[in-house]
């Protein structure tokens, strides 16, 4: 699934928490590819709970390599910013953001 697929339907509270989660992210991680997958991994697991969007797409967005497109998901997994739960039957990994002691804190658990 695109970006340009699905509407922003977050809510006010939703939108401020990623926007910490995006400035947390920006202190951790140097790379603008890293930056801009973590935002829409976490903008992913806020919607619908994970990430199931492959590495080709996340190259398309970024306008990265494939090489750039790993070393930037190693990153932010070394940052604690993210998480690999799984893998699709197509063989796309869910990764999941690491928000859980953000989401309590701004009432969001």
């Amino acid at each position: 699934m695109s970006i340009e697929d699905a509407p922003l339907e977050l809510t006010e509270q939703q939108a401020e928490f990623l926007l910490g989660f995006y400035y947390k992210t920006e202190r951790l991680v140097q790379s603008s590819a890293a930056i801009a997958i973590v935002t829409a991994i976490a903008r992913e697991t806020v919607l619908g709970g994970a990430c199931r969007i492959s590495h080709k797409e996340f190259g398309r967005r970024t306008g990265a390599c494939r090489r750039s497109i790993d070393t930037a998901i190693k990153t932010a997994k070394r940052a604690g910013l993210i998480d690999r739960i799984g893998t699709t039957d197509g063989g796309v990994a869910i990764y999941r953001a690491c928000l859980d002691s953000e989401r309590a804190a701004h009432g969001l658990a």
